[in-house]
């Protein structure tokens, strides 16, 4: 498949670009160079508020698009209509509010590491070969479970949508690429969904 990334909030880029190997990958940093791509990803670290600024150039692109778009992070987290980071709006592309985790006492903020994700419905297919797979995690902020839009979650001093899907944006909470044969996994099952 032809996979575009989007440079604009990216880190990670080189750990994504082996996670997609056996595709064809190309770093895009301007919405003109992002058409005719198979598929689109938006990567992202850092505070939601930097990667809203850095991302305003795409405003329109993205919310026009039709292609399908992967979320990885802060990429997903501004992909919703509020977000408490940084008091403001995010793009709206899906509905809901990212906010902060609670800070108690079994589990310190930022989460950061491996945890288990569940599937909420009975689609497996971005799930196909990972039951009780557990993925890399590093952030303070995550969307509350939602419905119908949350495929998957995790517990994390509380229930945190960990794969959302509306239309053709699909957002993960976690880093494929940096999880190992489950994020390996996970891409390929995602890239075989969008076929």
């Amino acid at each position: 498949m032809n996979i575009g990334i989007i440079t604009a909030t990216g880190s990670n880029l080189t750990s994504l670009e082996n996670t997609l190997k056996g595709h064809q990958v190309k770093r895009v940093s301007q919405p003109e160079e992002a058409m005719g791509f198979d598929a689109l990803i938006l990567p992202g670290v850092g505070h939601a508020s930097a990667a809203m600024k850095k991302i305003e150039p795409w405003f329109s692109f993205l919310k026009e698009s039709t292609q399908p778009i992967l979320g990885i992070c802060v990429g997903m987290q501004i992909l919703f209509s509020y977000l408490e980071e940084s008091k403001s709006s995010g793009l709206s592309l899906l509905q809901g509010a990212v906010k902060e985790i609670p800070l108690l006492n079994d589990g310190p903020v930022p989460h950061m590491g491996w945890n288990q994700v569940k599937t909420l419905t009975n689609d497996t297919d971005l799930f196909s070969g990972l039951s009780g797979a557990s993925f890399y995690f590093i952030h303070s902020y995550a969307c509350p479970v939602i419905s119908p839009q949350t495929q998957a979650s995790f517990n994390y001093n509380g229930q945190w949508s960990a794969v959302v899907q509306e239309r053709n944006f699909t957002g993960v909470q976690f880093h494929p690429e940096k999880s190992g044969s489950a994020g390996q996994r996970f891409i390929n099952n995602y890239l075989e969904t969008i076929k």
